[in-house]
């Protein structure tokens, strides 16, 4: 999926409000400026889990001729929201990156689930989608320098005990402190509360 995108590529991300899926969101956003050499045409951050996606943002999709649809730290083919991701991979092929424990499945060919229980040992819950979009982009791209946004969102999602040696080798290559990175995380879920 992502050796695929292509400049002429119209691309919309659908992710989680809190860290992880802010900062999942964010590296998604720096890696498609790198691969695809832009933005995505649409971002939307999904403020309440229950209505992350429906119709109304199919067809918003669809009017703004999406190719590329990537969510992320959302359980997107939970009942209720994958009848919606169905709907997009009738004209956009998916990418749907979380970790959370797996609801169902998709029945369409164009959407991609990774979730970490696929490829990994470690914790799902112990595997942050921004870690995971961090991993799997930077197969393709170089994100080295954004890795203390995977950081925060690991963070963030009270991972980082799992991902010590991320953490140091995301302070070393950024110059951002682990103490930065945990103030960032205070302040976002302060904003959250609030």
């Amino acid at each position: 999926f992502a050796k695929g995108l292509k400049a002429e590529d119209k691309i919309a991300i659908l992710t989680d409000y809190d860290a992880d899926g802010l900062c999942a969101g964010a590296l998604l956003v720096k890696a498609l400026q790198k691969l695809a050499g832009k933005k995505p045409e649409i971002v939307r951050i999904a403020l309440r889990q229950k209505e992350s996606i429906n119709e109304k943002f199919v067809q918003e999709l669809k009017k703004a001729r999406i190719t590329k649809f990537i969510s992320s730290d959302i359980s997107l083919e939970a009942e209720g929201k994958n009848d919606f991701v169905e709907k997009i991979a009738k004209f956009a092929d998916c990418l749907v990156i979380d970790h959370h424990k797996v609801y169902g499945k998709f029945k369409s060919k164009r959407i991609l689930l990774v979730k970490p229980q696929f490829f990994s040992k470690i914790e799902p819950s112990r595997y942050p989608a921004s870690k995971m979009a961090f991993d799997l982009f930077s197969r393709v791209c170089n994100l080295k320098e954004s890795a203390w946004i995977a950081a925060f969102g690991t963070y963030g999602d009270y991972a980082e005990k799992t991902w010590v040696n991320f953490f140091r080798q995301a302070e070393k290559n950024s110059g951002i402190s682990r103490k930065r990175i945990i103030d960032l995380a205070y302040i976002l879920t302060a904003v959250k509360s609030f």
